[in-house]
């Protein structure tokens, strides 16, 4: 499990290795991770300890992953 405090906001994500995570499932945690605001993704990484120079790196990157869950398809192909 993991639990993150960011700002206010309070973020639990639980689950279980081999888990069947549905496509309607990806895109509903997107669309939560969507509220967060820039700010508030740094602010998480900077309260990791993260250095300066990498806080803006892995907030983009996180922003794009973000945005991949939102806009997967249901044309990904299943797992074998």
């Amino acid at each position: 499990m993991h639990l993150a405090r960011i700002g206010k906001l309070h973020l639990k994500i639980s689950f279980e290795a081999g888990a069947d995570i549905t496509i309607s499932d990806a895109k509903w945690i997107g669309s939560q991770l969507t509220g967060l605001s820039d700010e508030q993704i740094k602010d998480a990484f900077r309260a990791s300890n993260y250095p300066p120079e990498e806080v803006d790196r892995l907030s983009v990157a996180l922003r794009q992953r973000i945005a991949a869950l939102i806009n997967v398809s249901s044309h990904v192909a299943s797992r074998p």
